[in-house]
């Protein structure tokens, strides 16, 4: 019977360490260091970027933009894009809709066909960074001058 508490477990270091079973000890310290280290630093570039439930509401286009802005990096930042990409063409194709009447003039022409959804995403963000005057309209509203600004029709 074992009278101590861990009395004939303690491991042996193995050849290979030299019988030094500090190694081991020294190694999983560092390893647990650069590991802190790492997750500090990723929650430091995810704060930065995080996006709030605010944005999602989408009442101005600077909401518009910070879903849009988000990398999507995990499961909020990747809704965040889904959305900004969902609610720029929603009301792109709402437009569409809205100008297939008879005698309807369109007020938005692509030169060489429909950029793809995360290049507009990437475009409307560069346009806004670049217009800060319209980040606290109405996010339709600012989509439809940077729409109309890019790509306007030469009637």
């Amino acid at each position: 019977m074992i009278d101590k508490p861990g009395a004939g477990t303690k491991r042996t270091a193995s050849r290979r360490s030299g019988n030094k079973p500090y190694r081991v000890a020294a190694y999983r310290s560092a390893f647990i260091g650069l590991l802190s280290l790492c997750v500090a630093f990723g929650s430091l570039s995810v704060a930065a970027n995080a996006v709030t439930i605010d944005d999602f509401r989408v009442e101005t286009a600077r909401q518009l933009a910070d879903l849009c802005r988000a990398a999507p990096r995990d499961d909020d930042s990747l809704a965040a894009a889904q959305f900004c990409q969902g609610f720029i063409t929603g009301a792109y194709r709402y437009h569409l809709a809205s100008q297939a009447g008879p005698g309807a003039k369109p007020v938005i022409c692509f030169q060489g066909g429909e950029p793809s959804r995360g290049k507009a995403a990437a475009e409307f963000v560069s346009w806004l960074d670049a217009h800060p005057q319209y980040a606290g309209e109405d996010a339709v509203e600012a989509q439809f001058k940077w729409l109309t600004d890019t790509w306007p029709c030469k009637n």
